[in-house]
């Protein structure tokens, strides 16, 4: 699928987004909305101009997510380089734990739940553990949540792997 004949869509591959369909930021990286293979995706921008740990993260986060495979580990589709910086394309998750933290209607969020999702974490976790991957900034805004639009649950999806290493390389 072509995206639209819009000058601001930035396509590379099979891949494409537009850089107003901002949807998060922090130190080392930008994420944008984005299609690829007619669905929406997240893509993660990093390089040079995100400070010195872009680009040597963004490699590190690609090569190690390319050999995860997991229901809560974020699934990675590929990633490009362009003009300096790094593409990531993951799954697109609807909002972080740290999100529905901060919103009233996580007062009323029962039980269950939650624990649900604890044990999501924790199966994520350990599937990172067993294939000797330490994620090193496991917190709220670092857990993302898929909605089932049709049964109303929550899946939790272990991501931002940027200053994650094989534990092998913590070894050395």
């Amino acid at each position: 699928r072509e995206p639209p004949a819009d000058v601001g869509y930035l396509q590379f591959g099979s891949f494409y987004f537009r850089r107003s369909d901002l949807i998060g930021s922090g130190g080392s990286s930008r994420v944008y909305k984005g299609m690829y293979a007619g669905k929406l995706v997240a893509v993660k921008e990093m390089g040079a101009s995100f400070g010195a740990f872009g680009m040597p993260h963004g490699r590190s986060e690609a090569a190690l997510l390319s050999r995860l495979r997991h229901p809560y580990v974020l699934a990675f589709f590929g990633c490009c380089l362009h003009d300096a910086h790094l593409y990531l394309v993951t799954e697109l998750c609807d909002i972080s734990l740290q999100d529905l933290f901060n919103r009233r209607t996580a007062q009323h969020f029962s039980l269950q739940p939650r624990l649900s999702l604890a044990l999501q974490v924790a199966e994520g976790m350990q599937y990172l553990h067993d294939n000797g991957v330490v994620h090193r900034d496991l917190k709220p805004a670092n857990i993302l949540l898929l909605l089932d639009a049709h049964s109303g649950g929550l899946t939790a999806k272990i991501g931002d792997f940027g200053v994650s290493r094989r534990a092998a390389d913590d070894a050395s």
